[in-house]
């Protein structure tokens, strides 16, 4: 056994400093596991999503549909004000029974968007890009920043026919 173990050693070391020179078999370089290496890439990921979504704020804007008693529209609320403050969209607020949330105080009244739209659920984001008078859902319920993120890059990728629906980017 200490024969098989020190074949096994010698092929991991000739392995390693294959890698060091032969990049095309360190599938680590295409998705690294180094923990700065991680970082690197996330904060290289965050500029990215964050130049497109100004990019994205410049075209279309959100409507957010939303009940005053819904413990989940008042959950989500600060996340949506705080992200469209953070990259510059307008958000246009619907309440489907009237009443604010204390970041949209003064929403729009339209109950009849939200049963054109089919919103049966809230909280709802849809995307508009008022130049091509389209809307494209971005979700429903609540979500955090990260998801929120993703959620309103594939909506415009879907605007722009990037995506099939149920697709990928």
């Amino acid at each position: 056994t200490q024969a098989i173990t020190a074949q096994g050693q010698r092929f991991s070391t000739a392995f390693k400093q294959t890698l060091w020179t032969a990049p095309q078999y360190d599938f680590s370089l295409k998705r690294p596991t180094a923990p700065e290496a991680v970082m690197a890439k996330n904060q290289f990921d965050h500029l990215d999503q964050e130049k497109t979504l100004n990019a994205i704020s410049d075209e279309k804007g959100l409507i957010f549909f939303f009940r005053s008693d819904c413990p989940y529209c008042h959950k989500f609320s600060p996340v949506l004000k705080r992200f469209s403050d953070e990259y510059g969209f307008t958000v246009i607020p619907v309440s489907l029974d009237g009443p604010g949330l204390p970041e949209f105080p003064y929403p729009k009244k339209n109950v009849g968007l939200g049963h054109k739209l089919n919103v049966t659920s809230v909280p709802a984001v849809f995307m508009v890009n008022p130049d091509e008078n389209e809307l494209a859902p971005v979700g429903y319920g609540y979500r955090d920043w990260g998801a929120l993120t993703q959620q309103i890059i594939f909506a415009d990728q879907k605007m722009k026919g990037k995506v099939a629906l149920g697709g990928t980017p």
